[in-house]
């Protein structure tokens, strides 16, 4: 066998060759004199030669624009916004928004089992998110309330959480080492509130 080199690959430029050489090789003679000013309409440069091509679309644009802006500000100050991102206990409330709960900002879950629907029709409005299950909830914004966080069935399950948005979310970790099918009903119902919700699809 011979140790002569191979023969170079025909219009593969090498790393030797310039810019002007490397485009010759890839466009042989179509590359020759060609300029951009005279096979082209733009005769003293691209930014110089562009304009507005449809001024009433553009106008129609920005009124758009102005109105969302407007309805934007207008909703902020003459709505309650507030009412939006607050969460609403069992019993239709909105947790630190409505007159008696203002001082009760976070929603309890005192039931971690069940559907979707079931564990956050058992939440009520507390001024802080137990920290440790050995906490106390304190949800006395009314003797309603106060009576039903009493119930041994409530106290003997409170869990470590934290506050997320408004919501007492159990601390996952502890749940699963104390309390492993409540976990297990947990997670899937938060699944299925994610999925079964458009805002969280």
């Amino acid at each position: 066998m011979s140790d002569a080199e191979p023969a170079a690959v025909d219009n593969v430029p090498t790393k030797e060759q310039s810019k002007d050489q490397k485009k010759k090789d890839k466009y042989g003679g179509d590359a020759d004199a060609f300029s951009v000013a005279e096979c082209s309409s733009i005769k003293d440069g691209p930014v110089k030669e562009r304009r507005v091509t449809d001024l009433l679309c553009l106008v129609v644009f920005l009124a758009f624009l102005g109105a969302m802006m407007a309805c934007t500000l207008y909703g902020f100050k003459k709505g309650d916004v507030q009412r939006y991102i607050s969460p609403l206990d069992r019993d239709g409330k909105f947790c630190g928004n409505d007159k008696e709960f203002i001082s009760y900002p976070k929603l309890y879950l005192t039931e971690l089992s069940g559907t979707a629907t079931t564990i956050f029709n058992s939440g009520v409005c507390v001024k802080e998110c137990p920290k440790l299950k050995t906490s106390s909830v304190d949800c006395g914004a009314n003797d309603k309330d106060t009576q039903f966080c009493a119930k041994e069935s409530v106290k003997s399950k409170i869990y470590k959480s934290r506050a997320v948005m408004g919501y007492c979310m159990p601390d996952l970790d502890e749940l699963k080492s104390d309390r492993p099918e409540d976990s297990k009903k947990w997670e899937a119902a938060l699944k299925e509130f994610m999925t079964s919700n458009p805002a969280g699809r």
